[in-house]
């Protein structure tokens, strides 16, 4: 029969390429073809290539070969192809693919912050102003291996893959199927068809640089791309007797049309895989080939086109399909069963312990502790899922996944079942850079410099300098207090440098320079994940210059003639934000007393601020956005840099809970001893990281305190945004106006609030 002859010649050559001795088993075996009564029924393979966002187009054409009457016996992939075909090993159908693919937020997938409400409360408040961060290791910064580490990919893998988790022999699988890795090592290509499946797949499509090796029996291993990105002789090796390739790589691209980071490297690395890909084509029964030509990898937004491409191909190549099989199958009697799936197991497994791989004992009991696991128990897969996100997002380890071993601690499978967590530990001692830009105070760069466990374990000390026309210096140390995980003990010192304009009748008047030395020793934690409490005490020298134009930097000459103040100072915060930038829901509340008093104070007074603010979606779009904020003085009089200030559109970090926004007025314009505000407005997601919305607000101002609220009192302004999540932070550009009749002003701001 063709079928057999065509494959014997399929496997000769292939093992050819392997050595000389398996070419000669072949040749015998082919003297001794049996007679076609009792000649096996053939088996199908199919193949998918790499290829990035290209490989969704597997999915068309595998809609296709299925209704060309073909089974599909073995399936092998690179990169792409091996999560498309790992799904469709497993028992997913094309249909169920095709949703998935549709779905998912492949955006996600390169940016490894777990999601902010599963943050500490503290990596909120202390780390959101970061661009870059690198990690140290004896002084020196250390480039890291990827952009990414692949946490989300590795959490997509386990939940899609879950069905299967106690699979280890990938021939077990409804669909035999192997995974095409290469080794980092020497650059050998590394089938995988055993082990654990979410780690196999997520080998096979470690693009280098962009997501971390994985470590699998020793090798550590990257996108198979690199060697072989169309596995034919693989599907052939896994006992394939005819294959289908669906082929989504492209040749060379001439350099004028490379435009992004991502082409490059897809360049350079496609002149190896040329010669590859030529030689495992001629491997190939039937090669379909997506014209999907001006696609980039990335393209994730082009998901639906995509498929249709793929299913456009394989109709081109029906006639091919439609001759394969009759040519396989037309004289036998005996019919394919239709494909068997795990997909209908039970989604709970009974886990009897929890190993921890990678970690240092402290960090095992982070792990521990963080997951907040009752074992022994039958856990689902969300469970689990949550439990490890939960781990990860204590931010000491770099990556955190799980695998679940049957029979690991004796017994049955029911009673024996453990819970394996693998954590990458992270490098703790980095610095980080922020960059930052807006039409009032222009550019500003921050340098932070984190040492974690200096002191002993889970302490962590902080060094940060911000540049600009604020300037400020400071270092903060935190230690855990011994009577419980959550409580902290904070010492900061900090210089700093303010610019402050003063206004008389809605006209700048002058401008003055607040110089300040402070120290603050605060005492707090947790009372819940998302509330925190803090107490202590802060003491301050500070000094009130003209303003120069011109001049920056902290000068020391202002400590010759001083005023000091000492705080008793409480504060209780509130964030459960879904995003630093834009958040479409959740909320931020932020209550703080500060009382000035013993003799070391050159002024007596207390102040007092309530900031509430909050988003409410009515859509998967749109949300309503509110604040009000209240903050009152009493006692005596109040320095200059502690009254409170609203102006302009956009937050100021340095007068902490003492600047706030004003839509149509300039920075610092309306000023008191006592402040009233509020805020408005709606928030629309354009499309995905691009926003627009309109703001309206009103503040008051006033010397005295009233209980009663006048009207008249207030300034107000509106403004209508337009933003964007960008890769050096939002960026957000801000038309605002007191009214129809203007004046009218246009602000910018680029990069994160620091």
């Amino acid at each position: 029969m063709k079928w057999i002859q065509g494959s014997m010649m399929k496997r000769l050559a292939v093992m050819c390429l392997l050595s000389l001795t398996s070419a000669w088993t072949l040749h015998v075996a082919a003297q001794e073809i049996p007679n076609e009564a009792e000649t096996p029924i053939p088996r199908v393979g199919v193949v998918l290539s790499g290829g990035g966002v290209k490989g969704f187009a597997h999915v068309g054409a595998l809609r296709v070969i299925e209704d060309a009457g073909l089974p599909v016996d073995v399936v092998t992939g690179t990169s792409m192809g091996s999560f498309i075909g790992g799904l469709y090993a497993i028992g997913y159908s094309v249909n169920q693919i095709d949703s998935l693919l549709h779905a998912e937020d492949w955006q996600a997938l390169f940016e490894d912050d777990s999601p902010r409400r599963q943050q500490t409360l503290e990596s909120r408040i202390t780390d959101e102003g970061v661009l870059l961060s690198l990690p140290l290791r004896g002084g020196q910064v250390e480039l890291p291996k990827s952009i990414v580490s692949g946490q989300r990919i590795s959490q997509i893998l386990s939940r899609l893959m879950f069905p299967a988790w106690d699979v280890r022999d990938f021939h077990a699988l409804p669909v035999p199927f192997g995974a095409l890795a290469a080794d980092l090592a020497n650059g050998d290509g590394v089938l995988l068809n055993s082990g654990h499946l979410p780690d196999a797949i997520r080998a096979s499509i470690s693009i280098p640089s962009i997501f971390d090796p994985v470590v699998i029996d020793g090798r550590t291993l990257i996108d198979g791309g690199v060697t072989r990105n169309l596995p034919a002789q693989d599907a052939l090796a896994l006992g394939a007797d005819v294959i289908i390739c669906v082929d989504v790589g492209e040749p060379v691209l001439p350099p004028d049309s490379l435009e992004t980071l991502i082409d490059v490297m897809v360049q350079a690395v496609g002149f190896r895989m040329l010669e590859s890909r030529r030689v495992q084509q001629r491997l190939c029964d039937v090669l379909i080939l997506p014209e999907v030509k001006g696609i980039r990898s990335f393209d994730f937004d082009r998901t639906g086109e995509l498929i249709g491409l793929g299913e456009d191909a394989a109709e081109r190549a029906r006639q091919e399909l439609i001759a394969l099989r009759d040519s396989l199958f037309e004289s036998r009697t005996e019919t394919h069963s239709e494909r068997p799936s795990l997909l209908g197991r039970a989604d709970s497994v009974y886990v009897g312990a929890v190993r921890i791989e990678g970690a240092s004992r402290p960090n095992e009991n982070v792990v521990r502790r963080s997951m907040r696991l009752s074992i022994p128990s039958y856990l689902t897969q969300a469970d689990l899922e949550r439990a490890i996100s939960r781990a990860y997002s204590t931010q000491r380890f770099s990556r955190v996944t799980y695998r679940i071993d049957p029979g690991d601690i004796g017994g049955s499978d029911a009673v024996g079942t453990t819970l394996v967590v693998q954590a990458v530990e992270q490098k703790d001692d980095r610095v980080s850079i922020g960059l930052r830009y807006d039409s009032d105070y222009q550019a500003a760069v921050l340098i932070r410099v984190a040492l974690a466990d200096l002191f002993g374990y889970n302490t962590r000390l902080v060094g940060n300098l911000r540049l600009g026309e604020v300037v400020q210096v400071g270092g903060t140390i935190t230690t855990p207090l011994g009577f419980g995980p959550r409580a902290r003990f904070v010492g900061e010192a900090r210089v700093t440098r303010t610019p402050i304009d003063l206004f008389e009748d809605g006209t700048r008047a002058s401008s003055v320079v607040a110089h300040v030395v402070e120290a603050s020793l605060r005492a707090g934690g947790l009372v819940r994940k998302d509330l925190g409490s803090v107490v202590g005490v802060r003491a301050e020298l500070f000094d009130i210059d003209p303003r120069i134009v011109g001049s920056s930097g902290v000068s020391f000459d202002f400590l010759d003639e001083t005023s000091s103040l000492v705080f008793a100072e409480a504060l209780l915060y509130l964030d459960t934000f879904d995003s630093v930038s834009f958040p479409s829901r959740g909320a931020r509340i932020t209550g703080r007393s500060s009382l000035s008093v013993g003799p070391l104070s050159s002024s007596t007074f207390g102040q007092h601020v309530i900031d509430a603010a909050g988003r409410i979606p009515v859509s998967s779009n749109v949300s309503l956005m509110g604040r009000v904020v209240v903050g009152r003085t009493v006692g005596g009089s109040t320095p200059v840099h502690y009254r409170f200030y609203a102006g302009g559109p956009f937050p100021f970090e340095m007068l902490t809970g003492r600047q706030f926004l004003l839509m149509g007025h300039e920075l610092q314009e309306v000023a008191g001893s006592n402040l009233r505000a509020a805020w408005a407005g709606v928030q629309v997601r354009v499309r995905r990281d691009m926003y627009a919305g309109a703001v309206w607000n009103a503040a008051s101002a006033s010397e005295s305190w009233s209980w009663q609220v006048d009207s008249a009192e207030f300034s107000g302004g509106v403004g209508v945004f337009a933003g964007i999540r960008t890769v050096v932070g939002p960026a957000q550009v801000m038309l605002t106006t007191r009214g129809p009749d203007g004046p009218y002003e246009l602000h910018l701001t680029v990069g994160h609030f620091f």
